[in-house]
């Protein structure tokens, strides 16, 4: 059965501010990520005297709890005294999580000022992409991303079926022998399942067995379950694998690729090639398309071979790697260029890539996450603090 993603949850863990303000008379007084000291510095004038209350509580709460959180992060990836007391550190003087600094490898301050850190990634989601925070937003509902992509004659998987209210209505028959059915609302693979679509006699059969197989509790969109291209078949395993490109719009508000990385599922029978740690994001190096190496959210190793089955990655092409990246441009530029930021998923099978999802709330860790850097981070940082002025 489909189950439901907990919106209400995910929104109330992602309202908290974790104000980054550095103490009295440091330089810079915000510990944020380079580009983003004016965002905060006009937040902290426009907060009034409880609401600088609150971000001063935080802050010393930040600092109470990174102690225990970076001993018990140097416990599970078996670091050496040496490189944990320079991880607490480091966490301390930049306001930093222990996992990020210990998964980006971060050693220096200037490293750790390129980086846009978790507890950020919703302030500047907010003023970016709004849509995804008044309920608005295309992207979140996969049914009304259909239809935009639909209108702008972008390939998008044709919805098979889908789930509204208990309500199911087949529309057409699937091609493939087996249906992905996901929720309608949701991100990191959660809930995802897949049914047979063969041996039905018409809609009304197929309706049926999804109502069986699928359950009616849940909104979901059901399309045909895609394969991965055969040059990386090997390396994907069961999960379909898509490409995460992530583009912001630049000067001439035109859309700018600033990352692409590989997703890849690390778990044997995983459906979903993300999700919560199941998979690592492989670099793609941007003028060849080779692969590089890769890490997951919780992770401190680099690998350049699928850890689930040995097959080695690095320097392999990502094939239809030209396609994906133009796809990606065009699918801003020409059906979401109301959106200042965003995460496309692209899956390249032996037919042709398609455009799997939008998000409008993309990880920019998972963006900085490959090959322990991440592509050009002060054009990175500049295009952010650009679309932040103009919102």
């Amino acid at each position: 059965m489909i189950r439901a993603h907990n919106r209400f949850w995910y929104f109330l863990k992602k309202t908290p501010l974790v104000f980054p303000r550095a103490p009295a008379g440091a330089e810079p007084p915000f510990l944020a990520a380079a580009g983003l000291h004016d965002v905060y510095a006009a937040i902290w004038r426009e907060a009034g005297p409880l609401r600088r209350l609150f971000f001063r509580l935080t802050r010393l709460a930040f600092l109470a709890w990174l102690p225990g959180r970076a001993r018990s992060l140097a416990r599970a990836h078996a670091l050496p005294p040496d490189r944990a007391a320079a991880v607490l550190a480091l966490s301390r003087a930049r306001f930093l999580d222990p996992r990020d600094a210990i998964v980006q490898d971060l050693k220096t301050e200037a490293e750790a000022a390129l980086y846009v850190r978790r507890f950020e990634e919703a302030a500047i989601s907010r003023r970016l992409n709004p849509q995804y925070w008044n309920g608005t937003c295309e992207m979140d509902d996969k049914a009304a991303f259909a239809a935009r992509c639909a209108r702008h004659g972008l390939p998008h998987p044709p919805l098979r079926a889908i789930c509204r209210k208990g309500r199911i209505e087949a529309r057409s028959f699937p091609e493939a022998p087996e249906l992905f059915v996901k929720p309608m609302f949701g991100t990191g693979g959660f809930g995802v399942g897949v049914v047979s679509a063969s041996g039905h006699d018409g809609l009304p059969a197929l309706e049926v067995r999804l109502r069986c197989d699928a359950g009616a509790k849940a909104d979901w969109i059901a399309q045909d379950r895609l394969r991965s291209h055969p040059d990386i078949a090997d390396v994907t395993l069961k999960a379909l694998s898509t490409v995460r490109v992530y583009t912001i719009l630049n000067e001439a508000r035109r859309a700018e690729i600033v990352s692409v990385a590989l997703k890849l599922s690390t778990v044997p029978e995983a459906l979903a090639d993300n999700g919560a740690g199941v998979g690592i994001h492989v670099g793609v190096e941007p003028q060849t398309g080779l692969l590089t190496i890769g890490t997951g959210r919780a992770q401190s190793r680099m690998h350049e071979r699928n850890p689930a089955n040995g097959v080695l990655f690095r320097g392999r092409p990502l094939p239809r790697f030209r396609e994906i990246v133009d796809l990606a441009v065009a699918a801003h530029d020409t059906a979401f260029p109301d959106y200042a930021y965003c995460g496309w998923d692209l899956a390249p099978t032996a037919e042709r890539v398609w455009l799997i999802e939008g998000n409008a709330k993309a990880s920019m860790v998972a963006a900085q996450r490959p090959n322990l850097r991440w592509m050009a981070p002060e054009r990175w940082n500049d295009l952010l603090r650009l679309n932040i002025a103009r919102h």
